[in-house]
């Protein structure tokens, strides 16, 4: 499997925050995540359009739960409309992070369609349609996927360019990415003893429903670099780390996912510092990390629900960061949120509408995690 989704209305941007992910990896290596986000009642859809009219999926229109029993190949009393994972009600360092990439997918103008078997255990038979507006230039850079465990992917006859391919074992089902103009279709069936003809024709059915209707293209915000935001200094003195490596969580390549590509598009930052504590009190010497999340355009977000209500192990409270050493707030000012939990430490802030979040894991504390913060601001705010 892989290793490694229009802009809405704010009240549908606030559930968005609160919704699940796609099981993919979260937003930060550092942080262990549960495979669930914590899920408030689905987003409404509504009847799409064609011609100009900029349209939300309607999927029990477009993606009808019918003929997704029939390609799952059990009646359709059997299956559940589910666009979302179940709630979960255990808390995590890493979910204010992971509301964050949810997001950035819905501002990439992302949308999904998910039907699942009625009390089946996670991971269990379902499909999945997916759907990314102006997204063809990653579409070519990540497609033939031929190194998530579905081996290859071969041409096929759908949209105007596509890749498909079904397999048994650890993954079982098949899977087809298309290409419809600029808008990358994802179409994926997860069921034991894959049936490939069918399968084709079911995708087949998809990408005839909506290749005709027409999404909202918004335009990739501008993206930092991980080394430009935080130097070896800031992770070394701030961070407390000592040979620390950085990694972007988000470059793309064929080993990357339609929902990698649609954080990008959103304008997310992962970023990722790894080494080992370098405090002289600190015995024995262990691993510590930074993790870095940065998302453009959050404020209305920030504005309508706070972190805090987020189920994180990290209790987040108000914290004063306007006198950090070299910050640059904006003139409208700071909202930021701090906290510490055995080793790690969160600050987490909202300036001039970029929501930017650090986690530490190790001997930074809560001073240096915002120290961190602020050097970040600082960078990414003159970058971008």
């Amino acid at each position: 499997m892989r290793r490694r989704i229009p802009v809405v209305a704010v009240a549908a941007a606030l559930l968005a925050l609160l919704a699940g992910c796609t099981a993919t990896p979260g937003p930060s290596a550092l942080l262990p995540t549960p495979s669930l986000l914590p899920t408030p009642s689905p987003v409404p859809t509504f009847i799409g359009g064609v011609g100009d009219e900029v349209v939300l999926i309607n999927c029990e229109m477009f993606v009808p739960i019918a003929a997704a029993a029939e390609v799952l190949g059990v009646p359709v009393a059997d299956v559940i409309d589910q666009q979302y994972l179940p709630a979960t009600t255990s808390p995590y360092p890493g979910v204010v992070a992971a509301a964050m990439a949810t997001q950035a997918v819905r501002a990439a103008g992302g949308q999904q369609c998910r039907y699942v078997l009625a009390g089946a255990e996670d991971g269990g038979p379902q499909v999945l349609v997916t759907v990314l507006p102006n997204a063809a230039d990653e579409f070519g850079r990540i497609e033939p996927d031929v190194n998530d465990g579905l081996r290859n992917l071969l041409p096929v006859e759908l949209g105007d360019q596509a890749f498909s391919g079904c397999r048994d074992g650890e993954w079982q089902g098949c899977r087809a990415e298309v290409l419809i103009g600029t808008t990358w279709l994802s179409v994926s069936v997860s069921t034991p003893e894959p049936d490939p003809a069918a399968f084709q024709a079911y995708a087949s059915d998809i990408v005839d429903s909506l290749g005709a209707l027409k999404f909202d293209q918004p335009l990739a915000p501008a993206r930092a670099q991980c080394d430009t935001l935080l130097s070896p200094h800031d992770v070394s003195v701030s961070g407390a780390l000592v040979d620390a490596s950085v990694s972007d969580g988000l470059v793309l390549d064929d080993r990357s996912t339609q929902n990698g590509a649609a954080r990008v598009r959103g304008g997310l930052v992962d970023c990722t510092w790894s080494g080992t504590e370098g405090a002289a009190n600190v015995t024995p010497i262990g691993y510590s990390g930074v993790a870095l999340t940065i998302l453009p355009g959050a404020e209305g977000l920030w504005a309508y629900s706070s972190p805090t209500a987020l189920p994180s192990t990290i209790a987040l409270v108000p914290v004063d960061l306007a006198g950090e050493s070299g910050a640059r707030w904006p003139d409208s000012g700071i909202q930021s949120l701090g906290g510490c939990a055995g080793d790690q430490c969160q600050v987490t802030l909202v300036a001039d509408g970029v929501w930017l979040t650090v986690t530490t894991t190790g001997a930074a504390g809560l001073a240096g995690t915002s120290a961190l913060a602020a050097a970040a601001y600082a960078r990414y705010a003159a970058a971008v």
